[in-house]
């Protein structure tokens, strides 16, 4: 009695299972990450991720195409997730990959989000500690950048260049230097606020940047660069939250935008 019961019983459950397999779908993924901290699969279709460090468990971040960030993010954020998941094993996402330039075509070639021309806005965790070089270079459209506090301290060089769209830049506390031509070309760029923790601000920085009006400059800083804002025609009031003693202490190179500019001491804005 008790064994016809196990095997009437074996035969439901398999019946079941059988019908589960009909009616499910099945899918199959290939490495597809998962982040704890983003609901929006756009990202995990959008990104190509490659591992840094097995033992550390690192990985970078880059466009897995040009064609699909800008089909998935020509009217919306693309959040890059600060974690994935990658045959079951958990990454953290640490660096932004850099911008491959080929000297004989002299043109950038690979690497980063380079041309993502249709991308309108970025966010960048705080477990990023290497933005690449010209990782976002020839990005358009892009408007809105935000790189939130966390363990990344220098803006690389040339990492905005040419996003001649971008109107607005949040710059995480923790920040420490910003690169030669950072923002080359941002020729939209109205206003930035450097953080307080900025000391050092690199030559040609926001060169070209010729719809730049103001700026807010920290306390903290140490040196302004050859040129810094060359070609930025159009600034005319500096912020500066220290005292004008400071100012007079900061070591300046050749920047006659400055020079013209009016400054405002002891900002508190």
């Amino acid at each position: 009695m008790f064994k016809k019961l196990k095997i009437i019983l074996a035969l439901i459950a398999l019946g079941i299972v059988v019908a589960l397999c009909v009616i499910l779908p099945v899918v199959l993924v290939d490495d597809k990450p998962e982040d704890e901290g983003t609901n929006n699969p756009l990202e995990f279709q959008s990104l190509k991720f490659t591992i840094l460090d097995e033992e550390e468990r690192t990985v970078s971040v880059a466009a897995k195409s040009r064609e699909v960030i800008n089909e998935n993010f020509h009217d919306s954020i693309l959040v890059i997730p600060s974690k994935v998941v990658l045959n079951e094993v958990t990454y953290t996402v640490t660096e932004i990959e850099r911008a491959v330039y080929d000297y004989e075509k002299k043109e950038y070639v690979s690497g980063g989000f380079i041309y993502c021309d249709k991308l309108y806005g970025v966010e960048i965790p705080k477990t990023i500690t290497n933005l690449g070089w010209s990782a976002f270079y020839g990005c358009s459209s892009l408007k809105t950048v935000k790189i939130l506090s966390g363990a990344y301290k220098n803006l690389s060089s040339c990492t905005f260049q040419n996003c001649t769209s971008l109107e607005s830049v949040e710059l995480a506390y923790g920040v420490t230097g910003i690169d030669n031509a950072a923002f080359f070309g941002c020729s939209n760029l109205t206003t930035i606020k450097i953080p307080d923790s900025v000391t050092i601000i690199y030559a040609t920085v926001f060169i070209g940047c010729k719809n730049l009006t103001s700026v807010i400059l920290p306390a903290s800083l140490t040196l302004l660069g050859e040129n810094a804002f060359m070609g930025c025609k159009n600034l005319e009031k500096i912020y500066y939250k220290g005292s004008r003693e400071q100012w007079d202490a900061i070591k300046k190179y050749k920047n006659p935008e400055i020079d013209n500019a009016e400054i405002i001491f002891d900002f508190n804005g």
